[in-house]
Parts: structure tokens; sequence; C-alpha cells
């Protein structure tokens, strides 16, 4: 050591062995790091989820697979049936309707038709002049055989402009009995009525005379104000008849026969009318599967032309209204319909609900000229789908039996394929944790497990041979990892995936990869073991042998990493929990165990230890290439431990460790402040603890071996001064000459001679120098440390 000398900053030295990584650099590992580090983020272990083991079981798998496909099927089949059942049905219901709306729009153009046609013949002949009210036979005549021809109620001429009130009609009465009157009035005021012979038409008694004006009708005054719109004549509007029927006139225009055909002057109107009883009575039998039903209504008012229900009677000369109709609810269908604003359908249903029965209705109109009415058709939704749900019911029976026997056959399937999978579970699980004496053989009827089973025999006696060549620390390392809940590495050649792999991947401690831990790192440097030291080379060889051994047996107890670097240098790395006590503690078991073979060895000189402990972050894994790789253990936290080491050798101490370490086992081992340290590109200065040994105050033995002084007190007043003197901003030489005084004291007492004599030393450079003590740190120069003050 110099005193008094400024030394440069320190810097470490590192050995070409300690910093090659073969052919992996570091940083290519680190990137592969970054890499694989994304694919291990989140682990689960299954050992521990039974829930979920037993829900990724093959067997499970296996069942719910085939139960899953018949449920499909089956789900499939009811579904399609179902859907094609429905869409026939819906189609069903709707040609259904579709037929119904044809054939009632038919009957009714029909019966319309003929009013129609018997007014444009009669009009069309009176205004070609084949016929005229001048000649009362023929005209009578002319109709008689018309209304013959073309069965409607009542026809007739009716001629009331231009001053005019003549009336040329005929009129088929059926109640009581068939009758034919006909009714004429011609340049007078009265009209006079006859009975007609339904054979011949001849005139056979007069029945009436009586007041009538043709403009002032009602039938006259509807008919004339419709040419305005329709000039070739149209439908009136459905009244009751002097008989209260309902009725309904087709009315053509006539014109003066004396300016035809140069002028068309109005003059009259041709007038068929028809009772629509038969529109009703047809309607009354129309069918419509079973509960269904047909209301023919008008459009504007509602009053009901005809129906397939049971109509209320009417009240005197009122008609019927829709919302009057009992039948089936149909009077409140209508409304609500009416309510809704539901004028047409086109050839979709509606769906409506009265008093808790869902009715499909259909509305269509009825158009003729200038007639446009309101077709309601009416069916029950649950009689339409009545065919579908026996179809249903039939097609769920089968499908239960059929789920029934599916879920029969994959328990029984599940069963058979999951037994040779349970033993091999439980065989490769024995193969994984190396206890390749307990695993069993197995037979099956089956030619591909049978080969299995005997593939896996054959693996075992070859893993039985290579296991004598595996070292104990990686079988060990291999029976930990099983229940190690840190996170692992990974090759970026392996491929792994799911929640199962993450289990694989921590088990496979031979990947290559490093990954930063939070470590307690050991360096053990054995000095004084070279060959010239020893009688013979067989002795020399024989103590090397004995400290490997002694070295690693005592890692493989504490389940500590061992990596041999030469045979006199050991790193050893704890990367478990409650690492703090187990270093220590195997620091000391090293040192005593090298003093029990100094006692029993005839050697030169003493074999001497010297080792760092550090605690801090380090890359754990393997690194070399897919083809040769070795452990590795590199870091921030290595070096400084093998510079604590070397320290050993200044400061004349066997084991020193960082202030990590200090912090988290002041309480059980007693540990002495000896010097200060500071890394390589740092500010932080600091100190260097020596572990003296297990602090167990208030043993006998330990009080006499320390000269029976309270060995607490000695240190917390040893430590105290060394803080003072490293705290110290600038040279106080008072205080600088009462802590060289204090450590002077020191000698031959519990502090060994030699740290004393190196803080002696260093007061006395600052005294002699004015350097500050504060600044003071070691350097480590390969195995070469001198005292060093930085600012």
């Amino acid at each position: 050591m110099k005193s008094g000398k400024v030394v440069p900053a320190s810097y470490r030295y590192y050995s070409k062995s300690e910093t090659s990584l073969g052919s992996t650099s570091l940083s290519s590992v680190r990137k592969q790091n970054n890499e694989e580090e994304q694919e291990s983020n989140t682990e689960l272990n299954s050992q521990k989820n039974v829930l979920l083991r037993k829900l990724l079981s093959f067997k499970l798998f296996i069942i719910s697979v085939i139960n899953t496909l018949v449920v499909i099927t089956v789900l499939s089949v009811w579904l399609t049936s179902y859907l094609m059942n429905s869409e026939a049905s819906s189609k069903t219901s709707n040609m259904i309707v579709k037929l119904a709306l044809e054939k009632v729009s038919n009957l009714i153009h029909f019966e319309l038709e003929k009013a129609r046609t018997a007014s444009l013949m009669l009009a069309q002949n009176y205004n070609s002049k084949s016929i005229s009210e001048t000649d009362h036979e023929r005209l009578r005549i002319y109709q008689f055989s018309l209304i013959s021809l073309i069965p409607v109620t009542s026809m007739g001429l009716n001629i009331g402009e231009n001053g005019f009130s003549n009336t040329h009609a005929i009129i088929l009465s059926e109640t009581p009995f068939f009758t034919l009157i006909w009714y004429e009035q011609y340049k007078s005021e009265k009209l006079y009525s006859y009975n007609m012979n339904l054979t011949t038409g001849d005139l056979l008694d007069f029945r009436s005379v009586e007041n009538y004006s043709v403009s002032s009708s009602f039938p006259y005054i509807e008919a004339m104000n419709l040419f305005k719109s329709y000039p070739n004549g149209g439908f009136g509007s459905v009244y009751l008849d002097i008989t209260n029927s309902v009725t309904l006139h087709y009315s053509s225009p006539i014109y003066n026969q004396t300016f035809l055909p140069k002028e068309r002057k109005l003059i009259g109107v041709s007038k068929a009318n028809i009772l629509l009883v038969k529109i009703s009575e047809y309607l009354s039998t129309v069918k419509i599967m079973t509960k269904g039903y047909l209301i023919l209504t008008e459009y504007t008012t509602d009053y009901v032309i005809g129906a397939s229900l049971q109509l209320p009677p009417r009240n005197g000369t009122k008609r019927i209204h829709a919302y009057e109709i009992v039948d089936r609810n149909a009077g409140d269908l209508m409304r609500e319909i009416q309510n809704r604003g539901i004028n047409s359908t086109n050839e979709d249903s509606v769906s409506i609900s009265i008093k808790g029965t869902e009715y499909l209705v259909s509305i269509s109109p009825y158009t003729n000229e200038n007639i446009i009415w309101k077709l309601t058709v009416v069916l029950e939704k649950q009689e339409v789908a009545e065919a579908v749900l026996k179809s249903t019911y039939v097609i769920v029976g089968v499908s239960i039996a059929t789920m029934v026997l599916g879920l029969i056959c994959s328990f029984g399937i599940g069963f058979l394929i999951s037994v040779p999978f349970d033993n091999l579970t439980m065989e490769l699980k024995r193969i994984s944790m190396l206890d390749l004496d307990q695993v069993e053989t197995h037979s099956s009827y089956f030619t591909e497990i049978k080969d299995i089973y005997f593939n896996i025999h054959e693996t075992v006696g070859w893993l039985k041979e290579f296991k004598t060549f595996i070292p104990e620390s990686i079988l060990e390392k291999v029976k930990s990892n099983q229940t190690d809940n840190g996170v692992s590495f990974v090759s970026k050649h392996s491929t792994f995936s799911g929640d199962e792999n993450f289990r694989n991947v921590k088990n496979n401690i031979f990947s290559v990869g490093l990954l930063p831990n939070s470590c307690t790192v050991l360096f053990v440097i054995f000095t004084n073991l070279d060959i010239n030291m020893f009688s013979d080379e067989t002795e020399f060889a024989d103590v090397i042998s004995k400290v490997i051994v002694s070295v690693t047996s005592l890692c493989k107890t504490f389940k500590a990493d061992c990596h041999t670097k030469n045979y006199d240098r050991f790193k050893i790395v704890f990367n478990h929990k409650e690492e703090h006590i187990s270093p220590l503690e195997l620091a000391l078991k090293i040192k005593a165990s090298l003093n029990s073979m100094n006692t029993s060895q005839n050697k030169i000189s003493q074999v001497n230890v010297q080792i760092g402990i550090c605690k801090g972050k380090v890359f754990l894994g393997n690194v070399g290439c897919k083809q040769s790789r070795y452990p590795a253990a590199i870091g921030e936290a290595v070096f400084k431990a093998m510079d604590f080491a070397v320290l050993n050798s200044s400061s004349g101490t066997n084991i020193l460790m960082d202030e990590d370490t200090f912090n988290t086992a002041q309480k059980q081992y007693i540990c002495l402040p000896v010097d200060r340290y500071k890394k390589e590109n740092s500010k932080k200065i600091e100190t260097v603890y020596q572990l003296v040994g297990r602090n167990e105050a208030g043993n006998e033995e330990w009080m006499y071996e320390l000269e029976k002084k309270n060995i607490n007190q000695k240190i917390a007043e040893y430590s105290d001064k060394f803080l003072k003197l490293f705290s110290l901003k600038f040279v106080d030489r008072t205080q600088l000459g009462e802590l060289k005084c204090y450590f002077e004291t020191l000698q031959n007492s519990v502090i060994d001679k030699q740290i004393t004599d190196r803080f002696t030393e260093i007061i006395e450079s600052c005294l002699q120098t004015n350097l500050n003590p504060s600044c003071y740190h070691s350097l480590v120069k390969q195995n070469i440390t001198s005292i060093n003050f930085e600012e």
C-alpha cells in the first residue's frame, strides 16, 4: 500500500475467461431475452389449479367434442326442419290468404260486372237510337229481355234534365216471391207501376201510382255528380233501398237523341242495381282454415259489406259497422287495425294481439273502376304454427334420444382413450423429474398405444444411462423448478404455446437466453493453493479434489447454483426465497470446512479463502449455441462480489459483503464495517462489511471467545468511529487525532490488527496531504488494492 498518494479513479480488470460468452455475445443474448420475454409474461401453476386441469383434460375434451358434434348435428337438423316447416307454414298461410282473396275478388267482380254490363248495354242501345222512350212497348220488351239475360235486381232509364222527369225501369223482386214490376213515368208527375208476366214480359195489372221526381232522387243526383269525375259512368255508393236491402248501382250517361250523333247533350242516366246480399251470403260460407275469417268493408267508413262471420242484426235502417262484430273478437281487431293506421299489408301479414290471442292480419284493397273496398283476412297465429309445433315436438323427442345415446357413447369412448393418456401423464411426470426408478411398465391391446408404451420403456432405459452424467446441481434444479413461481426463460427455437406450455417453458432450464433476476452472489477465491506449497502432486490433487467436493457439496445442500471458474475460484449464485440468510451461512460453512481441512494437511503454507458477497441484479441463464451451451451468471453483482473477494487480501479478512446484504442480515450475524468501495462510473461510495459470525449474544462460549466482553457494544462503538471518520467533509486534525488514538488502542483487541493499521494509515495520509476522508475508497486492479481519494 502506498500512503498519501492520490491514485487515479479506480477501474476493474476482468480476465478473458470471465467475460467471454462463446459464440453468443451479451448484446445478442439481451436481444434474444427481449424477444423471449414477451412469450413468458404469464405462467399458470397447473399443479395447484385442479379445476383448470380437470377442464383441460383430454377425456373431457373427447366427451365435449362428441357431445358438441351430436348437439350441433341435432340442433342443425331441428333448426333446418323448424325453419323449413315455419317457411312452409308461412307460405301455406300466405297461399291460403292469397287464394281466398283471389276467389273472393273474382266473385265480387262477377257480381259487380252484372250491374255494369246491364247499365252499359242499356245506355249504348239508347244512345245508338236502337230503343227510344217514345216507343214504350219496344223499350219495355228490350229491358225484359236484358234482365232475363243479366240477372240484376233492377235497371232503367231515368231522364231528369231540361225539365224532364221520365222513368222507364224494370225491377225484379225476390220477396216474398219472384215478381217483375214495370215502372214508367213519361211527361207526367205520376209514376205508374205494373206487374209483369215472368215469361213473356207482358203487363198484367196496374199496381199503384205515386208522385215521383227523377231529378230529386238520391241515386240520380249521385250519378250526375259521378259523371263529373267519370264521364263514361261508374259505381255509386252502397245504400239501403226501399226494401231495406244493401244495394249498389252502376250508372251510365245517356244523351238527347235529337242531337246525336253530332252533339252529346246529357239528358239522363242508364242505371242498373244489384243487391250485395249475394256477396254477403257467399262470404259467410268462406272457410279459411278452422278459425280464420274474412271481412269486406268500405275503406272510408268501415261499414260491412260481407263477412265470413256471424254478423249482428241491423238496427232499423242502419248499416252494420265493422266495430260492432262480436264474433271472434273481430270488432276489437278492426278497431286496433284502424288505431294503428294499417290500410294495406301487401303480401305480408301483421301480428296483432287481442285479449291474449295472436292474430295474423292481411289487408288487401279490392278495386273496380271507382270502387275501393277493403278485404281483411284474419288467421289465428297458434293455428298456423300448430303444424310446426307438432313436427317440432317429434324432432325434439328424436333429438333428445340421439343426445342421450351420444352422451353414453362419448363417455365410453372418452374413458377408453383417456386411460392410456392418464398412464402416460403419470409416467412422463416422473420422467420430467428424472425419477426414473418409479416409472412403471404398461401394456395395451391397441397397436399405437402399445408402441408408445414400448418406446417410453426404451427411452427410460437410455435416460437412466444419461442420468449418471448429469451433475447433482442440475438434478436439484430440475426438481426445484417444478414448484418454482419465478419467471423462466425460453429459447427462440422453442415452440411453446398456450397456458400448459408456460409450465413447460419454466421447466426448460436448458434453453439459451438470459433474464434479469434479483440474486445474491458469492465469489470464492482460494489462495496459497499452489503446487509448490505441497510435498508432491498427489497431495496437491487430493487437496484440490477436497476443495471442489466441499464447495459443490455445500452448494447442493444450500441449493445454490455453483459455477466453477477454476480449481481455486468459484462463483455461487442464490436465486430463491430467503436467500439473505443462506449465502452468509454458506460462506461460514466454506470457511469452517477449509479450517478443518487445513488442520489435517501437511503443507508449507495454509490454504486461505477469500469470499465476496453481493446482492443485486444478475442475468441468469444459458449461453452458447444450439449445439453447445453452458450456464452463465453475469452482471454488476458478480463483478462486485469478485472485487470484494480480492479486497479480503488488503483487509486481512475472509468474508466481505456489500451494504444491501448487511441490511438484510445484520440482526442474525455479526458484521463489521472494514472498508469503502466505489463502483466504476458511479458517484456512490458504499461501505464494505466483514462477516464475523452468527449473532449469538448470551451464549457463554461465544462470550468466552471474545474475551468475555460485550461484543454488541464494541461493534456499535467501532461502527460509530468508522462512520465518523468517513463522514468528515474536511480535515479536522483534532478529530482525526482522536480517531487515530482509538484505532491504535484497538490493536490486539476484537478488531483485526491489519484493519486498524489500514485506518491509521488513512488518517496519517489525510493529516499529511489535507485530503478529505469522506472521499476515500479502495481500488481493485487485478489482485492489487490501493488507497484512493477522489473528489
